[in-house]
């Protein structure tokens, strides 16, 4: 394996490691809340803490450890999350649980846009969506195996046990990274006012606010899959574990096309059609009694469209990325920190609003405002893309009536 691509590899199980523990918790919520004698309710309050501490802490961690290299803040955040996850096995109030989450939140924070900064610094420009996918990747793997193998060992060690494995891997992971990392030249950190440079940009603005709303919409729908399944297709027990298998494996599909997508066709046009692509499977499931009338077909649709949703959604990452990269090449960690926080401000929102709609309305809606979102977003992309060109267009012509100079009357 080429230097380059095991660095890859190991952000990647950086990004497992850390999108494990982010989404540990969910499997968990039963056996915390009888441990910690508090509702299930309350339990999953700690998911919202995460999400929430996450959103706040990554544009301020990207300042925070301006001063320090990419492999120093990559091992100490793996390190931070390996302790704190140590310290949460003696917690025994429902407080400590909570302060401890919000602490793995901010090592989290320091942890995923470094690491894709990283990945998009290892290889050619012509490459940096392929390697952007990587961090993304290891999330996703996250989501397919890292959290059910979490379950698994809390069914035999308990909820304690599988935040000990999370430690474990944490500092393994770390290791790798301080020792592969170690003839690397440090990247260049820009001083606090080229960064405040980035802040001022309406572009990344522009793209924060989009990366919100389409991530909201997303998590409309994916926080209540397992309700949204029992609705349309009256969906359960082993099923809906198949359902939520389809959906980790098609993901894992998708960061990879939305990473060749990026270098091939432009990460615009990517975005555009991976997020118009979950407009439409949002639709698709909306309608599925409609289209499909009878349980055998609701459920063979189910399956298809849960795929596409998953694919759709998961190409969105690493072409995102690469829009906020070239948006603010001067300090690629900043952006990406921006990039990370828009995210997690979205499932937290998207959850919420979510939540309010399915209990008032059911899952028929809650589809339907989510497509609405997507394709508004897909819509707003585009119009960014034409307005983008015209400017181009006008300021080459500039250029070239400057450079031709005043014509001499004959």
């Amino acid at each position: 394996m080429q230097p380059a691509q095991l660095r890859l590899v190991l952000l990647a199980l950086g990004a497992f490691t850390v999108g494990t523990d982010a989404y540990l918790v969910a499997g968990l919520l039963p056996q915390i809340a009888e441990d910690l004698s508090v509702p299930v309710a309350t339990a999953g309050q700690l998911v919202s803490f995460f999400a929430i501490a996450y959103a706040v802490a990554a544009p301020l961690m990207s300042f925070a450890t301006r001063r320090f290299n990419a492999r120093t803040v990559l091992v100490a955040a793996l390190c931070g999350v390996a302790l704190t996850d140590l310290a949460l096995v003696v917690a025994s109030t429902y407080p400590m649980l909570a302060v401890g989450r919000l602490v793995t939140a901010c090592f989290a924070a320091a942890f995923t846009p470094t690491a894709a900064s990283v990945a998009a610094s290892l290889v050619p420009p012509d490459r940096q969506g392929r390697a952007l996918a990587y961090v993304p990747g290891g999330m996703t793997l996250a989501t397919a195996l890292g959290v059910p193998l979490g379950s698994l060992i809390a069914n035999v060690a308990g909820w304690r046990g599988a935040f000990v494995f999370v430690s474990v891997l944490s500092g393994i992971v770390a290791l790798g990274l301080w020792r592969t990392f170690g003839h690397v030249q440090p990247q260049q950190r820009p001083d606090r006012g080229e960064r405040l440079v980035v802040l001022r940009k309406p572009a990344i603005w522009s793209m924060v606010g989009m990366t919100v709303l389409w991530f909201t919409g997303g998590f409309m729908a994916y926080t209540y899959i397992s309700q949204i399944a029992a609705e349309i297709a009256n969906v359960h027990g082993g099923w809906l574990t198949a359902v939520l298998l389809t959906f980790g494996v098609a993901a894992i599909v998708g960061v990879r096309l939305g990473g060749v997508g990026a270098d091939l066709w432009g990460p615009r046009r990517t975005l555009v059609a991976s997020v118009g692509g979950k407009g439409v499977a949002f639709l698709a499931l909306a309608v599925t009694g409609w289209l499909a009338p009878g349980p055998l077909n609701a459920v063979v649709i189910l399956f298809v469209v849960v795929a596409f949703w998953s694919v759709s959604a998961w190409a969105t990452n690493a072409p995102q990325q690469r829009m906020f990269i070239t948006r603010a090449p001067e300090d690629r960690v900043t952006a990406l920190s921006l990039a990370s926080s828009a995210n997690y401000a979205g499932i937290t929102l998207g959850a919420s609003l979510g939540g309010l709609v399915i209990s008032s309305y059911g899952a028929g809606p809650v589809l339907t405002i989510a497509a609405g979102i997507e394709f508004f977003v897909a819509a707003a992309l585009i119009t960014g893309g034409i307005a983008a060109r015209r400017r181009a267009v006008r300021e080459v012509a500039a250029r070239q009536a400057e450079l031709a100079g005043p014509r001499e009357l004959v």
